[in-house]
């Protein structure tokens, strides 16, 4: 499957991200929160999203396959 499909949003970033930190927890265990917000910004690409409101992080999370 090759398709992709746009959500955004926080209704869209909060799950988007649990999903990940679910991910993240099964392969590597706990993590602090402080670690863990590290991981996230290291899966994250920047500069990439448009139409970011003033403030926004401009923060792209690529969640790695399970």
């Amino acid at each position: 499957d090759n398709g992709s499909v746009v959500f955004s949003g926080t209704s869209q970033a909060t799950p988007h991200v649990a999903g990940t930190v679910a991910l993240l927890i099964a392969k590597d265990g706990n993590k602090s929160p402080a670690e863990m917000a590290t991981a996230l910004k290291n899966l994250s690409t920047k500069g990439v999203v448009e139409g970011l409101k003033n403030g926004s992080p401009d923060s792209f999370l690529r969640t790695p396959s399970a």
